[in-house]
């Protein structure tokens, strides 16, 4: 196992060395562009494009660029590129530990975003924001600002950013020790992300994931997708997303009291953080090696270790990390029969963790998750009804439809009856009209032929035109002694 280890190391610091020279060309490259450009707007791009690039190798440097860029952005007089660059660079602040001067710029940024009507922008500030409420260890506040930004995803139908936010109050379950309930919002996290096919995102909810599976003591389960979430990060040249993984492998390792492996882990880590300057995750890896530490029963080592983690986290307010050196702080100090100082270490570890999750935190946080729970059931019943009321009205328009088919087909019916009636009667009358022509003609024969037929008409019959008594004239005809009209 530990020749796998080191291999795995060797490895990866191949991966690293190779993508190091990529990425150095390509900044080579801005640098020269960056130089001939003369329009403020084309050095803003660069200025980002620079920041970007240093973003996961060199946490300092893309700050200043982003510095640079903010700068170029006021001069220009844009607004949405100033808010950009103040959100950016209160992220790179939240990367380096420097939380208050990251919440300084974030709330910048969310002025400008609100002002600007950037609903999906405004969100991401409210993500973040959410971020460094939890580092400080106030995970109601954190809460808060997770299930704002998560409403206005879902208004606007951000289906990306409903994921970034579920994986967030994910982190709340992790940290309240709701592990099941985590999982369950890192797998939407999960879903989502493979759907679109964000392979560094798919990445990061794949540790998170491996995370909650190693508390819940699935280490399987943890490896695999820890597995998982490395193979992409090295694939993607991704320095701090490997260092993460090397650092939670050795906590899995040392969970399964694989102390000289997780001690090899934690120490690949802790160097590519400390080149990234990043005191955040130098301050949880330093923790983690002071635990194995202990366990191997080096402990001087282990007091110094946990000693240097805490000094950095009263330093950044990692009230979690905190919470959790002085408790082995204590442990350690027992191990060394100095109970004063053991006993010393406990009290600060209660008292911390109590400020963290006393009963009103929870209660807050309850009342959020319940609100929460009630406006998605909501929102699916809604949803329900929209779709309800679809059907319905797709089945009364069927209905209509079918109703005014059948009509016109019966009008069809009807009028061909009609017309087959009309031409049988036509023929009928026809055939009638045929036979007493036939008949008069017979008739007409007769009277030509007979001199007693045509005697009898010739003698009583007598066309006549007569005036009566002043009225206009008119046809009769006199039969004997009777008149009969026209």
């Amino acid at each position: 196992m530990l020749r796998i280890s080191i291999i795995s190391a060797i490895l990866t610091f191949a991966m690293l060395f190779n993508s190091g020279l990529a990425q150095n060309n390509s900044i080579d490259s801005l640098n020269k562009a960056l130089q001939k450009q003369e329009s403020d707007l084309n050095r803003y791009k660069t200025l980002t494009e620079l920041a970007i690039a240093y973003s996961d190798s060199n946490y300092e440097k893309s700050l200043n660029y982003w510095k640079s860029a903010l700068s170029l952005a006021n001069k220009l007089g844009k607004r949405e590129l100033v808010a950009n660059a103040y959100h950016q660079i209160g992220f790179s602040y939240m990367k380096m530990g420097e939380f208050r001067l990251s919440l300084e710029n974030l709330e910048n940024a969310g002025t400008i975003y609100k002002y600007l009507d950037s609903t999906k922008s405004y969100a991401g500030i409210q993500n973040d924001m959410g971020l460094i409420y939890r580092n400080w260890g106030k995970y109601d506040k954190a809460l808060e600002h997770y299930l704002n930004a998560l409403d206005l995803y879902r208004k606007i139908g951000d289906i990306e950013g409903i994921g970034i936010a579920s994986n967030s109050i994910g982190q709340i379950h992790f940290y309240r020790e709701n592990y099941p309930k985590a999982i369950e919002f890192f797998n939407e996290y999960l879903e989502i992300n493979e759907a679109k096919g964000n392979s560094r995102a798919v990445a990061g909810a794949s540790n998170n994931i491996a995370s909650a599976y190693m508390e819940l003591g699935k280490y399987d389960d943890a490896l695999e997708y820890f597995l998982k979430s490395l193979h992409i990060y090295d694939s993607l040249g991704i320095s701090i997303g490997v260092a993460i993984i090397q650092d939670n492998i050795g906590s899995l390792y040392f969970k399964q009291n694989l102390l000289d492996n997780a001690l090899l882990y934690h120490q690949n880590a802790l160097e590519i953080f400390q080149s990234l300057k990043s005191v955040t995750r130098v301050c949880y890896t330093q923790k983690n090696m002071g635990q194995v530490l202990l366990a191997q029963g080096k402990v001087e080592r282990a007091i110094n270790m946990f000693q240097e983690s805490l000094n950095k986290a009263k330093q950044i307010g990692l009230k979690d990390v905190e919470s959790d050196c002085n408790k082995f702080l204590s442990e350690c100090y027992v191990k060394t029969n100095n109970f004063q100082k053991a006993y010393s270490y406990l009290l600060d570890h209660i008292t911390i963790k109590d400020s963290i999750l006393n009963s009103e935190t929870l209660q807050k946080i309850e009342e959020l998750q319940a609100q929460y729970e009630r406006d998605k059931k909501e929102q699916e019943i809604n949803a329900m009804n929209s779709k309800l009321k679809a059907q319905r009205l797709n089945l009364f328009i069927a209905f209509g439809f079918s109703v005014v088919f059948i009509s016109l087909f019966l009008l069809v019916v009807i009028e061909n009856r009609k017309k087959k009636r009309a031409l049988v009667n036509l023929e009928l009358l026809r055939n009638h009209l045929f036979q007493n022509i036939s008949q008069n003609l017979c008739n007409l024969q007769m009277v030509k032929n007979s001199y007693e037929v045509e005697g009898y008409f010739s003698a009583w019959w007598e066309a006549k035109i007569k005036k009566v008594d002043e009225k206009p004239n008119f046809f009769y005809f006199s039969y004997k002694n009777s008149l009969l009209n026209d």
